[in-house]
């Protein structure tokens, strides 16, 4: 893989942010607490799906009922305080103290080969970027495999896009009306049917971590071999950035507000919060 540069653990979180910003890719290896995270997790996933490979699972099971299996496991994982506190015990390993900021829960993504009906949260997210939905150019994406994956089984991203604009559906994309749940194939987020450059198929290992902006244009992806991609992600703004005016460029996101409802905030809120007041005023910090 092109592209993607590997960081020490507790290297200082803002110059890692600050490369995210630039757009580079950052992998990080050699965590502790990541080990136990992905112990905890397989054992969650072979028991809800009750077997030993759960690659293959998916042929196990009628479509209807491996969509059940995996949206419960969803709700489980997102529960489990152990898992969800081993996560932020890894975002300490590598650099950030969790309690300094906004995250969204450590989410499960089983994207299956085969087409399961209504299998909206389990299957490939379209060509987006994060910012085009929430707005926040601050915003870093996780994202780490608990199985195997491969070149065509996997996500991908499009570097040469990250500082360069194209025709997206940011503009016409209403959030209140995805959480009403009035249209039931509403889209989940604001996407585009345009690439640039060639892209890069991420193939981490199973104990390695991805950190990318959400400025970047990414998509995932799954192909016809029967076997599914079990992975997860999730995403943080750390407030030191906003205090400092750390973000990534909005070369063509056209939403209107900014959605922080997507995230719990962190302990000392009230810190972050007037910064980012000020910065929508116009005020500096």
């Amino acid at each position: 893989m092109t592209n993607l540069r590997i960081v020490e653990p507790g290297t200082e979180p803002n110059r890692i942010t600050t490369a995210l910003f630039q757009g580079e890719l950052l992998v990080f290896q050699h965590l502790a607490s990541l080990a136990q995270l992905l112990e905890q997790t397989r054992a969650a996933v072979e028991t809800a799906l009750e077997t030993s490979d759960p690659l293959r699972a998916e042929q196990n099971f009628a479509p209807a009922e491996f969509r059940r299996r995996c949206v419960a496991l969803r709700k489980v994982i997102e529960q489990d305080a152990s898992i969800q506190g081993l996560w932020r015990a890894v975002l300490g390993e590598i650099g950030f103290d969790a309690d300094d900021c906004f995250h969204d829960r450590l989410r499960l993504r089983i994207v299956p080969s085969k087409a399961v009906p209504e299998g909206r949260v389990i299957r490939p997210l379209p060509l987006h970027r994060d910012t085009w939905g929430s707005g926040i150019m601050a915003q870093v994406n996780w994202w780490l495999p608990i199985y195997p994956l491969t070149e065509t089984r996997t996500m991908k991203l499009w570097p040469e896009a990250f500082d360069k604009p194209v025709a997206n559906s940011s503009r016409t994309w209403d959030f209140e009306q995805l959480m009403s749940g009035g249209q039931r194939d509403y889209p989940m987020l604001p996407s585009t049917n345009e690439t640039m450059g060639t892209p890069v198929s991420v193939t981490i290992k199973p104990g390695e971590v991805l950190a990318f902006a959400a400025a970047h244009l990414h998509a995932g992806i799954n192909d016809t071999s029967g076997l599914s991609r079990i992975s997860f992600d999730t995403r943080t703004v750390w407030q030191e950035d906003l205090i400092a005016g750390r973000a990534a460029p909005n070369v063509d996101g056209q939403g209107k507000d900014q959605h922080w409802s997507w995230f719990t905030p962190p302990r000392n809120h009230g810190r972050s919060e007037k910064t980012k007041q000020e910065q929508q005023t116009g005020a500096t910090s």
